[in-house]
């Protein structure tokens, strides 16, 4: 069933975040057994979720790498902040995500380079106009701070 929002006129806009967490989730997934054993094909990235300050991660970047074998993090409790909810706004995810591109750049010099920013995913109430028309411009700006910081998406 697709959904009409009266206010801005989107028709569809499930189907959208359908079709997004098809393709950054369940290809990937998919994807994996295929990767991970073929005879001289690429290694499987190891990758956790962040719960670390930060600052911890661009001090401690090629330990993640070279010790503890992590190629990548999905940034989700951010200096105690975040993960921004689907509803939050442009403002709180540049908030929460200010010192990221600082960070990533750090951890790609240690080879750490697949790395994501998340939107926390909740339950919501489709039919709610004013809630849903805050989803896009909060996915607008994750997805602006993954391109801009250096991140592979929005996880």
């Amino acid at each position: 069933m697709a959904y009409y929002c009266k206010k801005c006129g989107n028709l569809g806009l499930i189907e959208l975040l359908v079709a997004i967490v098809s393709i950054t989730v369940l290809l990937p997934v998919s994807v994996w057994p295929l990767a991970s054993h073929t005879r001289g094909g690429p290694k499987t990235k190891t990758l956790i979720w962040n719960y670390v300050d930060l600052e911890e991660l661009r001090v401690n970047a090629k330990v993640w790498h070279d010790v503890k074998g992590i190629d990548g993090f999905i940034f989700c409790y951010v200096n105690d902040g975040g993960p921004p909810r689907w509803y939050s706004g442009p403002d709180k995810v540049a908030e929460i995500y200010k010192d990221l591109p600082r960070t990533v750049a750090a951890l790609r010099a240690a080879r750490v380079d697949a790395n994501f920013v998340h939107a926390g995913v909740e339950l919501a109430d489709w039919f709610d106009d004013d809630l849903v028309a805050k989803f896009v411009p909060t996915f607008r700006a994750l997805a602006r701070i993954a391109k801009t910081s250096g991140c592979r998406g929005v996880a």
